[in-house]
């Protein structure tokens, strides 16, 4: 982790593997995104040993539902189960269809997230 001076403050920056070339200036938390109303926690998840949090963004959330949202859940964790372990690392996206519009789920360090790739 290093630092840098912006608009006379001192900024955190990670250079990130997936993004060698893009430093990150600033990190938004779940929580944050979450308290903000971007993003909406459904439940906690385990798979294996870790529990994380299952969000949804509030766009997402409004247009289908949690209902819907499970459906999409349960149709990742079978695809997470069964296609995702014979696929490049590259491949390893989730997508599905909901009223015709594309859904990802995304798994990263803080939890899993549901979207519309309009949301990303």
């Amino acid at each position: 982790m290093e630092s840098i001076f912006q608009m006379g403050k001192e900024v955190e920056i990670n250079i990130m593997c997936q993004f060698e070339d893009v430093e990150i200036i600033s990190k938004y938390p779940m929580s944050q995104a979450i308290a903000d109303g971007m993003l909406v926690k459904l439940c906690d998840v385990r798979f294996g040993i870790e529990i994380k949090p299952l969000v949804a963004t509030s766009h997402l959330f409004d247009e289908i539902g949690q209902e819907k949202i499970m459906e999409v859940w349960d149709e990742y964790v079978k695809w997470r189960q069964t296609i995702m372990p014979r696929l490049a690392e590259e491949d390893q996206m989730f997508v599905t269809k909901v009223n015709n519009q594309k859904v990802w789920v995304i798994e990263d360090g803080a939890g899993f997230t549901a979207m519309y790739p309009e949301d990303y």
